[in-house]
């Protein structure tokens, strides 16, 4: 046997399959052409009503917000929430968009619910960075399906203001919820603000001089309480000059007259004008003493060794301090004490008695005595500023660690001024934000085309349907009669004899068309005629009950 009787023996095959079982293939096909049939033609008209929303750029989204990525998550939502709404309870109850639910609220707001539908509307953009194709969210569209036209358009004119309402709603309560934390937060920043201000204010209570706002202040003090120190110990030395000048003057006037001791004040003034000017403190006591020695005249005074030796030690100390031990009046003075030591010790006791003080001593004495006061507190003077300065100087040396709390402390309160002033900025935004809101202002989204009266059923798409059963049917019957061909054990043709009993026939008989075959052949028919006749008005009342 040649490919071609292959061939030509399959496809004869084929073709008895379906000849064979043309009955079941009829049968199943023109059941399933019924069902689709009574499918596309049963089930009711459905109107669909459309109303397009456009998204809108809030200040959110001018300020960086990516609008597309949260856009579809935003329309979403929304539906979500209208659909749970009690206003849409309220639509159902009003409008009743479906009498077969009368009674039963609860179920028609179920089912309006399935009916409303939303779709995001999308535009193509590119990319001016990369050139690529992007799909940019421009808005969405809110579709309502029902029987009746009129009633879809009515429905569907009640979504909007919905979808606007509860929009506004949950901004408004996002905002105040915001206000609320916000508020909150303020008042406990404000809290610690004060906490922080009242130890603040301790601590500068406890250390106002060693503030670093007031350590320059202490160093200018001190540089002044230092001059001031200075003139304190200049003005000493000069006063204690003038206790050596007078207490030489009143030992002289005391020792006798005063001739000589005139001269030698004019010799020592001659002599010191020549070095120094005329405004030297050693010339001006001079000339001071020789004044006051011309004023009085000669005079004699009593006095004790004891006193005199004093007093030159005196003199001595307070020369000393002015000049050296090779100086010519700390020569003198040496040799003065040294010679009333010697009398002294020799047993002289006083000197001999003289005429009464005279004028000029006891006006040296109390000058002696006054210059003695001023010295007196010209030391305490000293003493105090030098005091000052020490004080001063610890209150100097404890600024740096004093700064460091002090810097801590305040930048912990200007920080949570900072973050104060944030909050109070956030919550004032936030309260316009919900006058805004309630204007209608910050609204996301804006009707563009308002709800249509639809001329023509959207559902059902009866001739899809037809087609589709067409092809359901086809397959469906070949492979029933595939099915049937394969579970049925019967033999037929030579290829069966010969796969059953590895022998080749030697002829074929053909099937026998008799009267028999003709009554089982109509017998077939009039059966097959039947179940179109019932199935298909039954189908099509079956699927007129599910529909309803």
């Amino acid at each position: 046997m040649t490919k071609d009787d292959d061939v030509s023996a399959g496809l004869g095959e084929v073709l008895g399959i379906l000849s064979r079982r043309r009955m079941l293939i009829a049968t199943v096909g023109l059941l399933i052409l019924i069902i689709a049939g009574a499918l596309a033609l049963g089930l009711p008209d459905v109107y669909r009503s459309q109303a397009t929303f456009t998204l809108l750029q809030t200040e959110e989204d001018s300020q960086g917000s990516d609008r597309d990525l949260y856009a579809d998550e935003f329309v979403y939502s929304l539906t979500d929430r209208v659909k749970r709404s009690a206003q849409l309870q309220v639509v159902a109850r009003e409008l009743e968009p479906y009498p077969e639910l009368a009674g039963r609220p609860d179920a028609a707001t179920g089912q309006l619910r399935d009916d409303i539908s939303v779709e995001m509307i999308t535009e193509e953009l590119r990319d001016p960075r990369t050139g690529r194709a992007l799909e940019a969210f421009k808005g969405f569209a809110v579709t309502y399906s029902n029987r009746s036209p009129d009633m879809a358009v009515r429905v569907l004119e009640r979504l909007p203001p919905l979808y606007a309402e509860i929009s506004r709603a949950t901004a408004l309560q996002r905002a105040q919820h915001d206000i609320g934390f916000l508020t909150a937060e303020a008042e406990r920043k404000r809290a610690e603000i004060d906490k922080q201000e009242k130890h603040l204010a301790e601590f500068k209570q406890r250390n106002f001089d060693k503030l670093p706002e007031i350590a320059q202040a202490n160093v200018n003090f001190r540089t002044q309480i230092e001059r001031e120190v200075e003139a304190v110990e200049r003005e000493l030395r000069g006063v204690r000059q003038n206790r050596v000048f007078l207490l030489q003057q009143l030992q002289q006037e005391q020792a006798g007259p005063t001739v000589g001791n005139l001269r030698q004040l004019e010799d020592e003034y001659n002599r010191k004008s020549a070095i120094y000017a005329s405004d030297h403190p050693d010339v001006v006591a001079l000339r001071r003493q020789i004044d006051n020695l011309r004023r009085a005249g000669p005079g004699v005074t009593g006095s004790s060794l004891q006193a005199e030796l004093d007093g030159q030690r005196a003199a001595l100390a307070e020369a000393r301090q002015r000049y050296s031990d090779d100086h010519p009046d700390v020569r003198r003075l040496v040799r003065s004490i040294e010679a009333l030591e010697a009398r002294i010790a020799a047993g002289e006791s006083a000197a001999t008695s003289r005429a009464a003080p005279t004028v000029v001593s006891v006006q040296l004495q109390t000058q002696l005595n006054a210059i003695d006061t001023q010295i007196g507190g010209l030391q305490a003077r000293s003493a105090q500023l030098r005091n000052q300065l020490l004080s001063l100087d610890m209150k100097l040396g404890a600024t740096p660690e004093v700064e460091r709390e002090y810097k801590l402390l305040t930048r912990d309160i200007e920080s949570a001024r900072q973050l104060y002033e944030q909050l109070t900025d956030k919550r004032m935004a936030a309260e316009f934000q919900v006058a805004v809101i309630s204007t209608g202002t910050m609204d996301r989204f804006r009707l563009l085309d308002p709800p249509y009266r639809p001329s023509k059923p959207s559902q059902p798409a009866r001739l899809r349907i037809f087609v589709l059963g067409l092809i359901l049917a086809t397959i469906l019957a070949l492979g029933s009669a595939i099915a049937a061909e394969l579970m049925d054990p019967s033999v037929r043709g030579s290829r069966d004899v010969r796969n059953v009993l590895q022998v080749t026939p030697l002829a074929l008989v053909p099937q026998i068309r008799n009267s028999v075959f003709a009554r089982q052949h109509k017998r077939r028919l009039s059966l097959l005629t039947a179940c179109v006749v019932v199935g298909a008005p039954l189908a099509f009342l079956v699927v007129r009950l599910i529909s309803s």
